[in-house]
This record gives structure tokens, C-alpha cells and sequence, in this order.
């Protein structure tokens, strides 16, 4: 793309008789195009078996586990970034109309999304046990849960996800799901939160 400004600026500025350099040669510069990493449907299945709670752990490694396995299906089921996952409110959500109201405040943007079967049966666990006015609370239950992801990261290297990357793995797994099923690239850029289509 520079290549093609610079050339265009060349041949503008001959237009206008400037003196120009007509020897100067453009080599084609290659862009190595890589292959965009998601989970496969095998990949999400053995990843929230490494989160699911069991017998053997501590109370509080449940509890983590648990969280791990919540928020794993509510990025895959809407496709939130980690911040707008930790801030939800029980205020954003709707079960009886089976709505979440999403603010992102990294793009400026409010919109309400569907929930999943699951994730419903998820959110009603929930906040059959909820303490505060978080979804996804922290362990003192006054505040919202930290970005903390190492309960995540262990457990798909447990799954043989050798090269998870946080969170937005499971962003794109969510986009590539929603493509794979015909919804149009900018129906899916909005559901992402995204400001423009490259993002």
C-alpha cells in the first residue's frame, strides 16, 4: 500500500513537470499473510473440560476454575473483550428477555446482545449465588474480578492448546463461528465492538 502512494506521488508530481527520478525502480514487496488462529469445535470442548470443576481441589481452585469456565462461554457465546466480560453487572443483564446490555468503553459503544441457551443456564447459576451487584466478582466480593487469566492459560495448555493467546483466540473463535454460518463480515465487526473492520 505505501509502495503504491509513493509511486502515485511520483507520477503526479511528473505530471506537474517536477524533475523526477524515471529510473527508480518499485520492487513488489511480499506480505506474509498468516492464517488466522481459532479454536476448532474439539479445541472449546477439551479447553472447558480442563475448567470444570472436581473433586480434589480446593474450594477456592473451584471457584476459579468455575469463573475460567463462565467467562470462557460467555466470550465464545457474545464475543466480548476481557474488560467488558469483568465489568458486567446483574443491572446489564436480563434473563427473563434473555438480554445483555454491553458497554465498551474502549470504542465508546452500548449495544444489547442475545445469550446463548448456555450461557442463560450459566448466568441463572449465577445469580442464584450472587453476593454483590457483579457478575464476575472479585474473591472479596466487592468489586469486579480482576484480568487475571492464569486459571485460563493452564488449562488449555492442559487441553494440548499449545498457542492459546488469552482471550482474543476466543473472540475470533466467536467471529469465525458467526462467518462460518453466513452472517455478513460487518454484522459481525458491529457484534465485536470493533471501530472499523481491521481492528
Amino acid at each position: 500500500a505505501h509502495i503504491n502512494v509513493l509511486r502515485g506521488a511520483f507520477n503526479h508530481a511528473e505530471k506537474l513537470q517536477y524533475l523526477v527520478n524515471t529510473n527508480l525502480k518499485y520492487e513488489p514487496v511480499k506480505i506474509p499473510v498468516k492464517p488466522i488462529r481459532y479454536l476448532s469445535d474439539d479445541e472449546q470442548a477439551r479447553l472447558l473440560k480442563e475448567l470444570t470443576p472436581h473433586l480434589g481441589l480446593t474450594k477456592l481452585q473451584q471457584q476459579y476454575r468455575q469463573d475460567g469456565y463462565d467467562m470462557v462461554v460467555t466470550v465464545l457465546d457474545l464475543g466480548l473483550r476481557i474488560s467488558e466480560v469483568v465489568t458486567l453487572t446483574w443491572e446489564d443483564v436480563d434473563l427473563t428477555k434473555g438480554t445483555i446490555h454491553v458497554t465498551s468503553h474502549k470504542v465508546s459503544k452500548e449495544s444489547v446482545l442475545h445469550i446463548s441457551n448456555r450461557l442463560i443456564e450459566i448466568l441463572i447459576r449465577r445469580k442464584a449465588i450472587s453476593q454483590c451487584a457483579w457478575v464476575f466478582p472479585n474473591k472479596d466480593k466487592d468489586g469486579p474480578r480482576g484480568h487475571d487469566r492464569s486459571t485460563i492459560k493452564r488449562a488449555a495448555k492442559r487441553a494440548g492448546i499449545a498457542d492459546y493467546e488469552a482471550f482474543h483466540i476466543l473472540r475470533r473463535t466467536f467471529a469465525t463461528r458467526l462467518v462460518a454460518s453466513g452472517v455478513p463480515i460487518f454484522d459481525v465487526s458491529k457484534l465485536l465492538h470493533h471501530s472499523n473492520r481491521s481492528e
